[in-house]
């Protein structure tokens, strides 16, 4: 039987996503990201510039994190979001 995907909550992401980008900036990788053609500058700033919210659903293998700009309700999504709990 397929476990079902938990419900979509708000959360507040910057920690994670900060950690993220400090964790991407901190490797000595340059000739992988040459060889995708991507820019690794790049893609940093914009992990650093996602809104501080996301929406997030998980089931047993899969996180999601969905991240959407909303001009005036961020501060009061904000309230109400909930911490990423570790998945297991």
């Amino acid at each position: 039987m397929a476990e079902s995907a938990e419900a979509v909550k708000t959360v507040e992401a910057t920690e994670l996503v900060m950690a993220l980008a400090s964790e991407v900036e901190s490797r000595e990788d340059e000739e992988d990201w040459e060889t995708e053609a991507w820019s690794k500058a790049h893609t940093i700033e914009q992990l650093r510039s996602l809104p501080a919210l996301a929406d997030y659903s998980h089931d047993a293998h899969i996180a999601v994190m969905r991240f959407v700009r909303v001009l005036n309700l961020v501060s009061s999504r904000l309230s109400d979001a909930e911490p990423i709990e570790p998945i297991g």
